[in-house]
């Protein structure tokens, strides 16, 4: 009987690589075509259900020589999956990625309440390539950490990054410089951010100057390490292009017994009104009402320029030692923005 060629055999499996019933039956006909079979069965492996992680982690125990064989991990559609299962995928996650040495390319899909779970990728994770789309992570931290855990990274695709949130104790021109290089910037619909330095407002410059008309949502909270003085101005770095029309600008400020807030009403004033439907402002109360020019502000609001505005809410959270309580400051409130109020635009948040 004639031989055929391992590498003629090889070339054959090869053809039948999305066909996983003859991949399979290839596997058990002989010993000779095992490598070739499992390398198109295990080398892409995709995780979309709770299930799926553990029984694939129990295969790996049994069998660890398969993990060798995985060269792409895709985790996907986890919206279903309840705390109690998201908590065990995040214990389990670590223990396979031990198991796939060779591993080069991990991609998270459709996470949006569950991206959570690539935090726990262990260390010195072999991914050369990343890949991420509409993944909702907690906090940018989690991302990093993601990030970091990779450090032969190559390739890194952020695809549907519609909402960015950068809080305190974030290198934002690192950030910020890694979305422009990569275009990542380009689908941000809506940006948080809490500055605390010159540094900080100078980087959230360039980066508005290159979103542009893409930005329908920002949040800006303005907290200097040093303020310096009893007031507290607009970073003077901070620049809001032309081409950044929102449709809601928050604002979120303290107001304390040393300090005045005049940032507030510069960044207001900076801001095009063309699209502003809704303006929010949020205060965390820890002295006088009277810290915020609420004249100036509602001479702001008020003119034609601003007429696309529908609703100003009012967001103010009373910190403990302030004597007042949540039903006079909406009365002081009412009386600080009479129009607003007598145009049914004034609106409280609890």
């Amino acid at each position: 009987m004639p031989v055929v060629p391992p590498e003629l055999c090889d070339y054959v499996i090869d053809y039948l690589h999305n066909d996983r019933k003859s991949l399979t039956a290839c596997s058990l006909t002989c010993r000779e075509w095992v490598p070739t079979s499992r390398h198109h069965l295990y080398c892409e492996v995709l995780l979309h259900k709770p299930q799926l992680f553990i029984a694939f982690k129990r295969l790996l125990q049994a069998h660890p020589v398969l993990g060798c064989y995985v060269r792409v991990l895709k985790i996907s559609r986890l919206e279903k999956a309840g705390s109690a299962d998201l908590a065990q995928i995040e214990e389990v996650l670590p223990i396979l990625l031990r198991y796939l040495p060779n591993l080069g390319s991990l991609g998270g899909s459709l996470l949006s309440t569950s991206a959570s779970i690539l935090r726990s990728v262990p260390e010195e994770t072999p991914v050369t390539e990343l890949f991420l789309q509409y993944c909702d992570f907690p906090a940018l931290e989690d991302f990093a950490r993601l990030f970091y855990s990779c450090p032969r990274l190559q390739s890194l695709a952020l695809c549907g990054l519609r909402r960015l949130v950068l809080g305190r104790d974030v290198d934002y021109a690192s950030v910020i410089g890694l979305l422009l290089r990569g275009g990542h910037h380009r689908s941000i619909h809506s940006l948080s951010v809490t500055l605390t330095s010159e540094a900080d407002a100078y980087a959230l410059s360039v980066l508005l100057e290159n979103i542009g008309e893409s930005l329908t949502e920002l949040d800006i909270e303005w907290h200097p390490m040093r303020p310096g003085s009893n007031v507290v101005f607009l970073p003077s770095s901070l620049r809001i292009p032309s081409t950044v029309t929102v449709e809601r600008l928050t604002i979120r400020s303290a107001i304390s017994h040393a300090y005045s807030t005049p940032w507030v009403t510069s960044l207001l004033s900076a801001v095009d009104p063309a699209r502003l439907r809704t303006f929010a402002l949020e205060i965390r109360l820890l002295g006088e009402l009277d810290a915020l020019d609420w004249k100036t502000i509602e001479s702001i609001l008020v003119p034609e320029q601003f007429r696309s505005l529908r609703e100003v809410a009012v967001k103010i959270n009373i910190w403990s030692g302030v004597h007042m309580d949540q039903l006079s400051v909406r009365n002081l409130m009412r009386h600080y923005l009479p129009r607003l109020h007598s145009k049914g635009m004034l609106r409280f948040a609890s």
